[in-house]
């Protein structure tokens, strides 16, 4: 019920055509007179439908072996949505979110391991070439490649099958991976530089040296915004840059609470995630012109014992403000991550179908999923086509 969308600015909240509406930014989402009223810019109203991204990420300790999941919409998660915690036997160093979200691959101790969503809870090792431990990041890229830095390599592998796809020399002992256009950028601390490996050809393709005063450690992180801003992270001080043909350029922007970040992670739309040494994630959209807080972000202003790992979405919507109408905003087709996933599980099963017959006959449910206004045998046999896992 918390909308921001300057085409529909009001709400009947109690069904009664004689009392006045309400403007939707001034809902009260919880109910309690001593929080504030919140207004949520990444909900945006489709038809009377909503869709939100990112809806959760994953958070957890160095030297803890458990992984956990942070909702932005608990209402909505059955208890067993990430089937829910992820116990290792062993302290995780690095942890990402496979595509549609189904698989998510963690490290430590050298190792892989992979849980398959709704399918197994228990992390399962995978198989890596003889000597090449894991010793720094692990990333997907968009083709669902998974990449693993292995001290002066960088192995790709098919998550699934486990097959090698291929062990690329590095310039140097690489560390923290950033994954944007298509390219994996690989962070080569002791050279002072990034490796550029081109996934479509198994090869690094290029290397672009830091600016000579830029400081760079053994654990500096590097992240690559959409909009081609290039961050490193070093002793809780963000330097933003771009690269260019000749190397990296500094971009001298203001950087907000420079000096307190211990991790940076992208989200979609140019934004980031930041977290500081208290655990505390503020976002911000990232642009040559500096830093914009963006405190109505689903996450900003959460605490986390640990660190995050945010999933991929393909459900991110187009660029609403440029639509000029409500109307052509209501013909911008939203497909849904997982057709028939109802509770954000992963898959659409029995617990989607249960959701479908309690809402049976209801208007303006999110359980209409062929979106003729009322929950009906349309939907039962929609939910049945898609049944099973993400596709």
């Amino acid at each position: 019920d918390v909308f921001n969308d300057p085409y529909i600015k009001y709400h009947d909240h109690d069904d009664d055509s004689a009392t006045p509406e309400i403007p939707f930014d001034l809902l009260d989402h919880d109910d309690d007179p001593t929080t504030p009223p919140i207004v949520q810019e990444r909900i945006y109203a489709f038809e009377g439908y909503v869709t939100l991204t990112p809806r959760w990420f994953l958070t957890w300790g160095e030297f803890s072996g458990a992984v956990e999941r942070v909702s932005a919409l608990p209402e909505f998660d059955t208890p067993d949505a990430l089937r829910d915690k992820l116990d290792h036997a062993h302290p995780i160093r690095n942890v990402v979110i496979g595509p549609k979200s189904r698989s998510i691959v963690t490290s430590g101790r050298g190792a892989l391991y992979r849980t398959i969503r709704g399918v197994d809870a228990t992390p399962q090792p995978m198989a890596l070439p003889p000597n090449t431990p894991v010793t720094g990041d692990i990333a997907f890229d968009d083709a669902g490649r998974l990449h693993v830095v292995s001290l002066d390599r960088l192995v790709t592998l098919d998550p699934t099958s486990g097959e090698i796809l291929g062990i690329a020399s590095l310039p140097g002992e690489g560390t923290s991976i950033a994954v944007q256009f298509g390219l994996v950028h690989v962070l080569v601390p002791e050279m002072e530089l990034v490796a550029v490996f081109d996934p479509r050809i198994a090869a690094v393709v290029d290397e672009f040296p830091f600016p000579d005063d830029a400081i760079v450690g053994a654990d500096s992180q590097i992240a690559m915004l959409p909009n081609g801003i290039f961050m490193l992270l070093t002793d809780g001080v963000l330097n933003p840059m771009r690269i260019t043909p000749q190397g990296f350029a500094r971009l001298w922007m203001p950087v907000p609470r420079d000096g307190e970040w211990t991790e940076m992670t992208v989200d979609v739309d140019d934004m980031m995630l930041l977290r500081d040494g208290q655990g505390l994630i503020e976002a911000y959209r990232a642009t040559e012109n500096g830093f914009e807080r963006l405190g109505e972000h689903a996450f900003d202003g959460l605490q986390v014992a640990g660190r995050i790992a945010l999933p991929p979405s393909s459900a991110d919507l187009p660029d609403l403000p440029e639509i000029a109408t409500y109307d052509e905003r209501a013909d911008v087709e939203v497909v849904p991550d997982c057709e028939g996933d109802l509770n954000f599980d992963g898959r659409a099963d029995a617990a989607d179908l249960g959701i479908v017959l309690s809402e049976w006959g209801s208007r303006r449910s999110r359980a209409d999923l062929d979106r003729n206004g009322i929950v009906d045998s349309g939907d039962l046999g929609r939910l049945l086509a898609f049944f099973g896992d993400c596709r």
